[in-house]
């Protein structure tokens, strides 16, 4: 029960900071920019996870 509630601690810090960082990117008019850098990163932390066959 602890982990799980160790792991809702976790996610929770992760998801308000995302979104506290959008909230931002949009008030300085960046959002694209924004959008465009985190499908960058995802797409590499992506790739570099997939075992080569």
């Amino acid at each position: 029960m602890l982990a799980q509630i160790l792991l809702e601690i976790h996610n929770t810090h992760h998801y308000l900071a995302f979104f506290h960082s959008i909230r931002e990117a949009i008030k300085g008019g960046k959002f694209d920019l924004f959008r465009q850098r985190f499908i960058e990163g995802r797409r590499a932390h992506v790739t570099s996870a997939v075992p080569c066959s």
